[in-house]
């Protein structure tokens, strides 16, 4: 499937997002929360939101970087990543 073209189709721009490992996901109150590393050679750690039918756009952790990908967790409403 192309997700791209629901984006199309709605107006929208489709950006790609690329990880080099897997993502990670979580859920707070009624968002999910995605987490991932970038494309090979992008260390920084990245996340969205996906909250009332829509996601967020892709927003990056500042000052933080891994080799591998991310551990995420809902510690009582707070999210915690490692």
């Amino acid at each position: 499937m192309d997700v791209n073209a629901g984006n199309l189709a709605a107006g929208q721009t489709p950006v790609a997002i690329g990880t080099s490992n897997s993502p990670v996901a979580t859920v707070r109150g009624n968002e999910l929360v995605l987490a991932w590393k970038g494309i090979p050679g992008d260390h920084a750690l990245w996340f969205s939101f996906f909250s009332k039918g829509q996601y967020s756009g892709q927003i990056s952790v500042p000052n933080v970087g891994s080799e591998a990908g991310p551990g995420l967790l809902n510690l009582n409403d707070r999210l915690v990543l490692a």
